[in-house]
């Protein structure tokens, strides 16, 4: 803002502008408003000019006046409004290409400015897609080729005007989306889905399974082109509730919303009696969700079914949360506590489900701190798919595509890099997992501490603050903890629009060892450490093949390996 406002003094010092301001009284002169000031005077004095001489000379600097001054006074109706009238109706006018070359070559504000002008707009009208088209053609020639290097902004200028009548514009711009569909795969997938034959409808429901940062705004620009009869149908209500309460950031008024207007024999059901009940404790009303809850749970007194069992557990949970969320928290620094501690043997027993439950990969994991070694062993169906083993001495690998290898030398050790983040802006947490590697096993064993230093994990106030999320922003619930054999099982619930309800579990003995853990497709039966003798539990060597003997290691061969890994655990086949 202040370079704005700087350069905007220096323009009017070059007397740029002196034309407009030889009349002082045919347009209003915010330098008045500043002596005096009244500075909101000003934007309604101004505002009120626009409305009665849209097209007199002077409108596009008042327009700008109108940008500066409502930055000053934080006003930003005043903001949106000139810069509107800059960017659409008074285009190519003096004070628009001024403001315009304001901004520097591949400026983000520029860039959000212009996404922004398409988040507000009305996608329907031709008018506004003609005129957009207008601003981004004289944008580019100032601005060249960069203004489109942003796949977000991209997407919505190509949406926005597929249907204007700027072929080449949007040539140009169906050039620069294929070489973005090379470049990032979710984001070709996002355009294939928009392009393709579906319907409208069929477009929306697909996009509403992505997990991508422009899937909301795509599904706001299909919506706009429904009908209201579409609008209103169950299946398109339905569809909205379920994304608007299990996407990424629910949305709780927009449910609430779309629930009171479903048809009484959808909305009377235990499901959408649940949703509406979870909804009112995404918003923060507790007492509305119980009293709903309880009412399903006393009319269906004697029901099995599923949504109606989701309710009595939500409900139960709901009350009893704050004593099983303290709970689990004293077990979960037992747990961390324990894990600092320096045991020299490692053995991780698990397993992979496929989203489809059509394969499931098996594996275990061994570390053994004092020959420096690491082995990781998969398994499909019981048949070794890839194994790996590595020492400070040699290493040796079989890979998916049936190759047994032995190297003289040693190779490289995974470097599994955590990271949890919180939004500052809206609270939501964010999970990244990467992979490196690294000849030596020191940085290996540093990257896993490294893992265990993160705030939300490492500190009881992070736990609980990440804790208090997943229970509050995600409608997840605790129930009640089960004791086993080996310890104590918490279970975390979450609703589900196809199964009623999801499962997380985490077992942990009274010490604080970790025993089990179950995160839907990831399950990990077994953590054990110990002594040496550990290591005697994992899978012999692969003999599927005879073991061809080398000397170097070659890293493209893990790189390979773990690539078909990913494909096998994601793919649909």
């Amino acid at each position: 803002m202040i370079r704005f406002v700087i350069r905007y003094f220096l323009f009017m010092a070059t007397g740029a502008l002196v034309v407009y301001a030889q009349d002082q009284a045919g347009f209003p002169l915010y330098e008045d408003y500043i002596e005096s000031g009244n500075l909101n005077k000003y934007l309604q004095v101004a505002g009120d000019f626009l409305d009665e001489n849209p097209d007199v000379k002077e409108a596009p600097r008042v327009a700008l006046d109108l940008i500066m001054m409502g930055k000053l006074t934080e006003n930003p109706k005043s903001v949106v409004r000139g810069t509107d009238l800059l960017l659409f109706k008074y285009l190519g006018s003096l004070p628009s290409l001024y403001f315009i070359s304001s901004f520097d070559r591949g400026s983000p504000k520029l860039t959000q400015l212009l996404k922004i002008k398409i988040d507000s707009s009305d996608f329907n009208q031709k008018e506004f897609a003609d005129s957009f088209a207008n601003a981004i053609v004289l944008i580019a020639r100032i601005h060249g080729p960069q203004l489109m290097s942003d796949p977000s902004l991209l997407l919505r200028t190509y949406l926005i005007l597929k249907g204007c009548d700027k072929k080449e514009l949007v040539e140009s711009l169906e050039k620069a989306i294929d070489v973005w569909k090379e470049k990032n795969t979710s984001f070709k997938d996002l355009i294939e889905i928009c392009n393709s034959e579906n319907t409208t409808m069929e477009k929306i429901f697909k996009l509403r399974e992505m997990n991508h940062p422009d899937a909301g705004f795509c599904i706001k620009y299909f919506t706009a082109s429904l009908s209201e009869n579409e609008k209103s149908s169950p299946l398109f209500m339905e569809s909205t509730i379920q994304s608007a309460l299990f996407s990424e950031s629910p949305k709780s008024d927009l449910a609430l919303t779309y629930l009171s207007n479903l048809p009484s024999e959808l909305s009377t059901s235990p499901k959408y009696q649940t949703y509406t009940a979870l909804a009112h404790l995404l918003k923060g009303n507790v007492e509305s969700a119980q009293t709903l809850l309880k009412t399903l749970i006393e009319s269906q007194a004697n029901s099995s079914n599923d949504w109606v069992e989701t309710a009595r557990s939500l409900n139960d949970g709901t009350q009893f949360g704050d004593s099983r969320k303290a709970l689990l928290l004293e077990q979960l620094e037992k747990l961390y506590d324990r894990l600092q501690t320096t045991s020299k043997y490692f053995l991780i027993e698990g397993s992979w489900i496929h989203p489809l439950q059509k394969k499931c990969l098996n594996f275990q994991i061994g570390v053994d701190k004092e020959k420096e070694k690491f082995e990781i062993h998969f398994q499909q169906n019981n048949k070794a798919y890839f194994s790996y083993q590595i020492s400070k001495d040699d290493c040796k690998i079989f890979m998916p595509s049936g190759k047994n290898i032995s190297f003289t030398t040693t190779g490289v050790y995974p470097l599994p890099k955590v990271e949890i983040k919180r939004d500052s802006e809206n609270g939501s947490f964010h999970y990244s997992f990467n992979l490196n590697f690294d000849p030596k096993f020191d940085i290996f064993l540093s990257q896993v501490v490294d893992n265990m230093k993160i705030p939300y994990l490492s500190s009881s106030k992070g736990r609980e603050v990440l804790l208090n999320y997943l229970l509050k922003a995600k409608g997840m619930w605790l129930s009640q903890p089960a004791s086993t054999d080996r310890g104590t099982v918490f279970i975390l619930h979450k609703i589900d629009p196809i199964l009623s309800s999801k499962q997380f579990k985490i077992e942990m003995s009274g010490n604080g060892r970790l025993v089990s853990l179950d995160l839907g497709r990831l399950n990990i039966s077994s953590f054990s450490e110990g002594t040496g003798e550990l290591m005697n539990k994992l899978p012999n060597w692969p003999n599927i093949s005879a073991l061809e003997k080398k000397n170097e290691f070659d890293p493209s061969l893990i790189i390979e390996a773990i690539g078909d890994l990913i494909e096998l655990a994601s793919s649909g086949n």
